[in-house]
């Protein structure tokens, strides 16, 4: 059985599934898996992906026929691997060389069955910006819940080590389709199964710029409702831990939903969507003014209850799905 199983989420990266795979294969840690999902691809990812599997014993591949998502994905993966401790690599994404050998180092070391890690985000003009999770409410399963709605730890799977027993007792539910804040429904499922995190400052994970990933495909009716079913699991998530906790969240959903605005969509729409999920309370101007102040409270209050405010103020334009 292998120490550690890398899975990578793999959809129409043919342009980056290389360098991703070159560093999963040439870790330190030669104890290792990596199996490959991929996502009903349409370009040559699955015949890179292949070459791999070819050369090197470890690489497994899984494929989906019709494309599932990202969560999805991180369901193939996660049921496909036979190692104790996995982690999560995204196909237009690499890892340092000492990535899993640091993290299971990290995990054996302080009896961490989550280990976080610092990572390096190259951006469009190949500017870097650095990301440090950092624990600091305490090491178990509440510390790291206070951690996440702070955003001191990135809302993101990847850059961490997980024991893969959090997932299997956790009861997480996976969806289709979902892609963004896919990995938000994932943190906030199982955090509470986590009895212990620990975070290291290396940078061992490198998340570069992709204009053709989800993240930056502009605004659609699939993309808002993908946010606003994110923040109804996450609200489910936090349910019981406290109105601090209820509090922080809220002010994150609040300022993602005001994104959708900024964006052009269309007001009614998505305050229709909002409602439907029982969320509309986020914009009462009372709740605005507590959670964000006057200033931005009256702001955020027009952009949801004026039409074209939104797209005045901020010149959005409404991309087609």
């Amino acid at each position: 059985m292998p120490a550690v199983s890398i899975l990578i989420a793999a959809y129409n990266v043919e342009l980056y599934l290389e360098r991703c795979l070159e560093s999963a294969v040439h870790q330190t840690l030669k104890d290792i898996e990596i199996i490959v999902v991929d996502d009903g691809s349409t370009d040559g990812t699955p015949e890179i992906a292949q070459r791999y599997a070819s050369a090197d014993p470890r690489v497994k591949l899984v494929r989906h026929d019709v494309n599932c998502g990202l969560l999805w994905v991180r369901k193939s993966g996660i049921e496909a691997a036979s190692a104790k401790y996995v982690t999560f690599l995204d196909g237009d994404d690499d890892l340092s060389a000492e990535a899993c050998e640091k993290m299971l180092a990290e995990a054996v070391r302080s009896g961490a069955d989550l280990v976080c890690v610092s990572r390096v985000y190259i951006g469009r003009n190949g500017n870097l910006t650095h990301y440090v999770d950092e624990l600091k409410y305490g090491s178990d399963s509440e510390g790291l819940l206070q951690s996440l709605v702070r955003r001191d730890i990135l809302n993101s799977v990847t850059g961490k080590l997980f024991e893969k027993r959090i997932f299997e007792e956790s009861g997480i539910e996976f969806y289709k389709h979902l892609n963004n804040g896919e990995d938000q429904v994932v943190l906030y499922q199982i955090f509470g199964s986590v009895r212990k995190a620990s975070c290291l400052k290396d940078e061992l994970y490198n998340w570069y710029f992709n204009p053709k990933s989800l993240c930056h495909n502009g605004i659609s009716d699939l993309r808002v409702s993908n946010v606003v079913s994110t923040f109804e699991i996450v609200f489910r998530g936090v349910e019981g831990h406290g109105d601090q906790v209820k509090a922080f969240v809220e002010k994150n959903a609040t300022k993602s939903f005001f994104n959708v605005f900024k964006a052009g969509y269309d007001r009614k729409k998505a305050m229709d969507l909002i409602a439907s999920k029982g969320m509309a309370y986020l914009f009462d101007f009372k709740q605005l003014r507590k959670q964000l102040g006057l200033r931005k409270a009256l702001v955020y209050w027009l952009c949801s209850h004026v039409d074209n405010v939104a797209r005045v103020l901020y010149r959005g334009k409404v991309h087609p799905n």
